[in-house]
């Protein structure tokens, strides 16, 4: 995405801003800014206005993830022809808006703006960090050790003049031990010692927070459960089938074939054909490679999961 500031207000006094920031936008009949981001700052006003092609019409303006929606009236004079909107950007996030002629349902332009986050943090929030400012780092929490150990090993981070640190999932991982297989989430990971809770990882990133002056960004994936996970099991229905997802069958087949193909070689099954049970060579893959794109792949059919006859 381009990023752009279409044009910019302010009233100024002796040098000093008396009002907030004003971005205007023009509204453009069939000008679909798809390509094109404003970007704002909380607190900013966003003007919006009607282009030349719009005046005489009677245009509705809606800004989607919001409740605000705007109607300009048809424009008669010369008076009315400096009319516009205002909104102010009091939430953080991405905005469309997009603007309708009369009662159309279709609209005949959008647009979107995003206002940029930024966070209040150090001593009496004294700090203000801007999203450009982050400077951040990735820990995989499973490999922190135990909790008692944290500042110590974070505090490393800190003095290296980071301002965030990104935490894999800290809740307890599947069987598998996957950083983002959750196996309960609503537990702490037990590596990371006994008796401790999620009020103890708030309590010592609220710390690093006000003391240190960093943020801490936590992972937070709710569609990655560990297959031995206790949500899953009492509700089976909650992960992919090729009942509910059938788009995912070619996958469901290809999964299946390659988990008996590697069952029959590992049971030697394949050692006359060049592949033997212990795959320790290129020429073993390269084997492999032939064998899979000639023989297994083609068993399954699984071109026919992407025709139809357009006779019947």
């Amino acid at each position: 995405m381009n990023f752009s500031l279409i044009s910019r207000k302010s009233k100024t006094i002796l040098g000093m801003n008396t009002l907030p920031e004003t971005i205007c936008i023009e509204l453009n009949e069939n000008e679909f800014l798809d390509s094109r981001l404003v970007r704002l700052e909380k607190g900013w006003n966003l003007r919006f206005i009607c282009g030349t092609g719009l005046f005489g019409h009677s245009v509705r303006l809606t800004i989607l993830e919001t409740d605000k929606s705007y109607l300009f009236d048809e424009l008669k004079d010369l008076n009315q022809l400096d009319q516009f909107v205002e909104f102010t950007c009091d939430n953080f996030g991405v905005f469309k808006y997009e603007y309708f002629l009369g009662n159309n349902e279709k609209p005949c332009g959008f647009g979107y703006f995003h206002v940029i986050p930024e966070w209040k943090i150090g001593a009496n929030d004294s700090i203000t960090l801007k999203l450009n400012s982050l400077s951040s780092i990735t820990h995989l929490s499973k490999l922190l050790g135990p909790f008692n150990e944290w500042e110590d090993r974070l505090r490393v981070a800190y003095e290296a003049g980071y301002n965030a640190i990104h935490l894999t999932p800290i809740q307890e991982l599947g069987e598998s031990n996957s950083s983002y297989s959750i196996g309960d989430y609503l537990k702490l990971n037990p590596a990371f010692g006994d008796g401790y809770t999620f009020k103890d990882v708030k309590k010592f990133v609220d710390k690093m927070e006000h003391e240190w002056g960093v943020i801490t960004i936590q992972d937070v994936v709710w569609n990655h459960a560990a297959k031995s996970s206790t949500w899953l099991k009492e509700h089976p229905e909650c992960g992919y089938t090729c009942a509910n997802s059938p788009h995912l069958r070619p996958a469901y087949v290809v999964d299946r074939l390659l988990q008996h193909f590697s069952k029959e070689v590992s049971e030697g099954k394949w050692e006359s054909q060049g592949i033997p049970a212990l795959i320790n060579s290129a020429a073993h893959l390269e084997t492999l490679k032939t064998i899979l794109t000639n023989k297994i792949y083609p068993s399954i059919r699984l071109r026919e999961f992407f025709q139809t006859n357009v006779g019947n």
